[in-house]
């Protein structure tokens, strides 16, 4: 068999996968307001931390500012570096105010 194939059919089988488990949890979590925007509650913190990173990542992280680093250096991670102590400020001035309005 093409490796080919069995890559392919292996990414469509993941992606079938996730989105007949993410129905499932909706389903089951979205009869609410809360369930659906907050997950009922249910996260912690280390999934909430695993979130605001996996939002953050995308293919201009991972392949633009590689090929702006060997353009220009190391000056073309300002940007991430900046977010990260900014996403830090936000948290010190931000966390506060949600929890309570919860």
């Amino acid at each position: 068999m093409n490796p080919l194939y069995v890559q392919v059919s292996i990414v469509a089988l993941y992606l079938v996968g996730i989105t007949l488990y993410g129905l499932q949890v909706g389903k089951r979590e979205a009869k609410t307001k809360e369930g659906y925007f907050l997950g009922g509650r249910s996260f912690s913190w280390p999934l909430i931390g695993f979130s605001l990173f996996a939002t953050n990542i995308n293919s201009a992280s991972v392949i633009g500012e590689s090929g702006l680093a060997s353009k220009i250096g190391l000056a073309a991670s300002n940007n991430e570096l900046m977010g990260g102590i900014m996403l830090g400020v936000s948290a010190i001035f931000f966390i506060p105010l949600y929890l309570r309005s919860r």
